[in-house]
This record gives C-alpha cells, sequence and structure tokens, in this order.
C-alpha cells in the first residue's frame, strides 16, 4: 500500500528514460485514485519527472485509514503504527516535490479538500509549482475534464 509501489513507478521511468524514441527529459507521470497517490509519491521520491498530475489520490493516510470504508482491512501493514501511515503520506513530506505538480479531485470528493490544499501550500512555500485543481464530478466524473487540463499542463513542457 504505497510503498514498494513506488520502485515500481520508478522502474518504469527508468525504463522510458532508456527507449531511444523518447525523451528522457520529457517523461511524466500521471495516476488516478490509487494511482494518484503513486503520483505523488513519485513526484517526492526523483527528479526524473518533468511534470506530475495526481488525479483523486490521496495525500494523507492517516485520515484515509481512519475514515475510509473498508481501508483498514485493506492495509497489509500494522495502521496502528502512525509511521507506517506517515511513510505513506505525500502530505508528509510535501516540501520535498520535485517537480511540478497538479492535484486534481471532483468537487464532490470533499475529503481531499484540506488535505490537497495543505499538500500544495506547503510545497508552494518551498519553492515548487504545485496547485490544487477543483473539477466538478466525483471520483471518477470529474475525470473528463481533469484528464484534458492535465494534458495542456504537460504539453506546457515543450
Amino acid at each position: 500500500m504505497y510503498y514498494d509501489e513506488v520502485d515500481d513507478v520508478l522502474a518504469a521511468a527508468a525504463y522510458l528514460r532508456g527507449l531511444s524514441d523518447v525523451d528522457p527529459h520529457r517523461i511524466f507521470v500521471a495516476g488516478h485514485s490509487v494511482g494518484g497517490t503513486m503520483t505523488m509519491l513519485a513526484a517526492l521520491s526523483s527528479r526524473t519527472f518533468r511534470a506530475a498530475a495526481a488525479f483523486s489520490g490521496s495525500p494523507d493516510q492517516i485520515l484515509y485509514v481512519k475514515l475510509a470504508p473498508g481501508a483498514k482491512e485493506r492495509a497489509p501493514f500494522n495502521y496502528n503504527d502512525e509511521r507506517e501511515l506517515v511513510m505513506r503520506s505525500p502530505l508528509a513530506f510535501a516540501a520535498y516535490v520535485k517537480c511540478p505538480l497538479r492535484i486534481y479531485y471532483g468537487s464532490d470528493e470533499p475529503q481531499f479538500e484540506f488535505t490537497s490544499a495543505r499538500t500544495a501550500e506547503i510545497a508552494r512555500a518551498h519553492g515548487q509549482d504545485v496547485r490544487v485543481v477543483v473539477e466538478k464530478g466525483n471520483h471518477d466524473t470529474h475525470l473528463a475534464s481533469s484528464i484534458p487540463d492535465s494534458i495542456k499542463f504537460f504539453e506546457s513542457f515543450r
């Protein structure tokens, strides 16, 4: 749950960087839900990515495990150990974002409002280009506008 999987994201990026038809300076990362959280963690873990777009990812696993239905049952670790939750929380390391990041979520997902805003606020206080974008919709329906917006964001890095 958001730990060793970051290595998989970084390995995929390393593979792409090694391809002759890929510009190693224009590798982007994006993901939805669990993939959104993985995107934020990848943006914290490596300078490989030119920019990142997280869709409905959870910046704070402490709140996620406390509030999300079934989260405790899915946690493959001792969720009573706060260190296990903090190490999986992009919010805890927001000062160290290594690339421009957009954090998208739907207007019907109020659970992401505070933690996403706080993540962006901390990152910006440390000179990083991190913004929150709230699009109309729920966990899935906001993607119809969020994904095209993220593509425009990525295209701005030509």
